[in-house]
C-alpha cells in the first residue's frame, strides 16, 4: 500500500508542475487527480448509504465528480460556489 501512495504522490506532484494551479490548467490538474482517485471516492460515497432526500455538503470538491454523484443520488439541485 505504501508504494501505491508514494507512486500516487509522485504523479500528483508531476501533474502540479506540468499543469499549474490556475484557470484551465488548474481544472485539468483537478480532473487528472480525479482520474486517479474517483474509484476510491465513489466507493466511499456508495458505502455511506446516502439516500434520496438527504442533505449533503461537500467541501473541497475538486472539479465536482463527487458532488455530481452525491447530487444525483439525493436528487438535489446542484449549486456551485465557483
Amino acid at each position: 500500500m505504501t508504494s501505491q501512495v508514494e507512486t500516487m504522490a509522485a504523479k500528483l506532484q508531476g501533474y502540479k508542475q506540468d499543469l499549474g494551479n490556475s484557470g484551465m490548467q488548474g481544472r485539468r490538474r483537478l480532473q487528472a487527480i480525479e482520474g486517479m482517485t474517483d474509484h476510491i471516492t465513489l466507493r466511499r460515497i456508495e458505502g455511506l448509504g446516502i439516500k434520496e432526500g438527504w442533505r449533503c455538503f461537500e467541501v473541497g470538491c475538486g472539479s465536482g465528480s463527487g458532488a455530481s454523484t452525491t447530487g444525483s443520488t439525493v436528487a438535489a439541485t446542484l449549486t456551485s460556489a465557483r
